[in-house]
């Protein structure tokens, strides 16, 4: 008896694991085609789809190249320098988009200002020879908060992009990272 019942376990115990390793490889499976998917869609040139307002703000449409704070009095200036491709200038060309930009201030800014954002700036981007562009972005503080703190590089600035509709498209974190030193 006792045998019999060392046998039924074993056979109990076989099956459970040949099953186990028929699970393991189907998945194993799925997850190579999921993988494979997802190598050819990285692949494929931009070329075979439209671009889109968003793609507008992705490498190698666009690249900042300059970030740079300059204050004066309650004021304060945020000039990007930036780079689009010519892509991304016909898109442009053909479509005449309306964004809105700002820019969203770190909590320790917020703490001290009471502001969480910058003035935002409507911007209608012009296409032309010239790729090479600046965006100016101003803002106003109350004479009580010190906006030469502004220029401190360890604040996390970031850059928003809204589009016409003001729905967020893109985020650009830290950008005291693309200042010239």
């Amino acid at each position: 008896m006792k045998g019999l019942v060392v046998l039924i376990i074993l056979l109990i115990f076989i099956t459970g694991c040949s099953q186990h390793k028929e699970h393991a490889k189907v998945q194993k499976q799925q997850e190579e085609v999921t993988t494979e998917q997802t190598e050819k869609a990285e692949k494929t040139p931009a070329v075979n789809r439209a671009l889109t307002v968003e793609d507008l703000f992705i490498q190698p449409h666009f690249v900042i190249k300059d970030f740079n704070v300059k204050t004066a009095n309650n004021n304060v200036q945020y000039i990007i320098k930036y780079v689009i491709d010519p892509s991304a200038n016909n898109y442009i060309e053909k479509h005449h988009p309306v964004l809105y930009l700002n820019i969203l201030y770190p909590d320790e800014i917020l703490k001290s200002s009471h502001k969480s954002t910058s003035k935002t700036l409507k911007l209608t981007p012009t296409a032309g020879d010239v790729l090479d562009k600046e965006m100016i972005i101003n803002d106003t503080f109350k004479p009580e908060f010190n906006v030469n703190t502004l220029t401190a590089s360890s604040h996390q600035l970031q850059l928003q992009i809204f589009k016409e509709n003001k729905q967020l498209i893109h985020v650009f974190e830290n950008l005291n990272d693309y200042r010239r030193h």
